[in-house]
């Protein structure tokens, strides 16, 4: 390897890396109302109403749309003095249009009802928190394990530099204007500020024109690879990435992406049958979804015949 090219290398290995953000909590809410069960003296289940933005199932770090509607949840034995705390900040928060987050983002896969199955060597491997925005009756409901109460408690200041620029997923600053804007329209205040930075794939934006940019990016590469800091941005990249395998493992990425491309091939939620069967013989299509039967070589595969 050239001089050239292994100080480019060892230069973008020390890129310093971001913080997590959209990953913080587990919910962002507007929360107009709380009702406990079966009282407020030390209550079992709680009935929350307003908005929320809750975790995308078998995600990493995404946030699905406002929704508003209730959430029902019972308590976390194994944290109940901690999720009643929760509860009772909630219900000081209620009513007043406040942005609140609350529950960690993380859980164990084998607690997701919907999670892959994993490989063994992922069997401690973490999930997106599943928690249900219910528009229904709440004597038909079914109150739902609250999420493990993060170490912050309820969050209601969101300010840090990481709800700006996470590593990954939504900002919590994006998702908090989407939640007040769906809360009451016309109301949120400016745009976000948009991270330069966006999950740590852009270290620094280097001037000039095309043609020198190898020349502008060498010379960066080897400014920091000759850094006299160039150990310890190492030894950070490490630790990021060692504590990234400790909350969720690379197999566990893998494990969830083949669930999703099961269910693009054999569910067929995104036409791919058409597009497939287009692009082998060598004929438009259109991008419309298309709702014929699949091929029956791309059907789901079922038990065998006795």
């Amino acid at each position: 390897m050239s001089i050239r090219w292994l100080a480019l290398a060892l230069g973008l290995a020390a890129l310093a890396t971001q913080s997590l953000a959209s990953t913080r909590v587990a919910v962002y809410a507007i929360v107009d109302a709380i009702d406990f069960e079966p009282s407020s003296f030390e209550p079992e289940r709680a009935w929350i109403s307003g908005i929320f933005v809750v975790p995308v199932p078998i995600s990493s770090g995404l946030h699905a749309e406002p929704a508003r509607g209730h959430l029902y949840l019972s308590l976390d034995s194994a944290n109940a003095a901690a999720t009643r705390a929760d509860w009772e900040a909630l219900r000081a928060n209620a009513g007043t249009g406040r942005v609140v987050g609350f529950g960690e983002y993380w859980m164990r896969c084998s607690l997701v009802r919907s999670a892959p199955q994993l490989p063994p060597n992922a069997e401690n491997a973490n999930c997106s928190a599943e928690i249900t925005v219910v528009e229904a009756d709440r004597t038909r409901a079914t109150p739902e394990p609250y999420p493990k109460p993060s170490r912050e408690g309820v969050v209601t200041v969101f300010d840090n530099n990481d709800d700006v620029c996470p590593r990954f997923g939504q900002s919590s600053v994006e998702i908090i204007a989407n939640l007040r804007e769906a809360h009451s329209p016309g109301s949120a205040p400016d745009k976000p500020p948009i991270c330069e930075e966006r999950i740590g794939l852009v270290d620094e934006a280097l001037p000039g024109p095309s043609a020198v940019f190898e020349e502008a990016v060498l010379e960066y590469a080897t400014r920091l690879a000759t850094h006299a800091d160039h150990p310890t941005l190492l030894e950070r990249k490490r630790a990021v990435r060692a504590a990234d395998e400790r909350r969720r493992p690379l197999e566990a990425y893998r494990a969830e992406e083949l669930a999703l491309m099961h269910r693009d091939i054999f569910d067929d939620r995104r036409g791919f049958a058409a597009a497939r069967h287009a692009f082998v013989t060598k004929r438009p299509r259109s991008w419309s979804r298309d709702t014929r039967p699949m091929p029956s070589s791309m059907s789901r595969p079922g038990p065998a015949a006795a």
